[in-house]
């Protein structure tokens, strides 16, 4: 069994039609990240790595928007 951080995807989605991101590229050029690992990590084919945690927690640090609101910590199995 391991712990895993995934991204709430729902919660993403609401956060950057917030800020105004139509397009994953509009959201990778915000955060300084490539598009590709933006759309692994919503799809779920990939976990959220440190850059994209921290990119993400600091464009949202003035809207009030928490780690628990963009991140699930669960479980799973191997």
């Amino acid at each position: 069994m391991a712990v895993r951080i995934r991204l709430n995807v729902r919660q993403h989605n609401r956060y950057a039609r917030h800020k105004g991101w139509k397009t994953l590229t509009d959201e990778a050029q915000a955060l300084d990240l490539d598009p590709a690992t933006i759309s692994r990590v919503v799809a779920g084919t990939h976990g959220p790595g440190e850059r994209f945690i921290a990119a993400l927690l600091y464009a949202a640090r003035d809207d009030e928007i928490a780690f628990e609101d963009l991140f699930i910590v669960r479980e799973e199995r191997r």
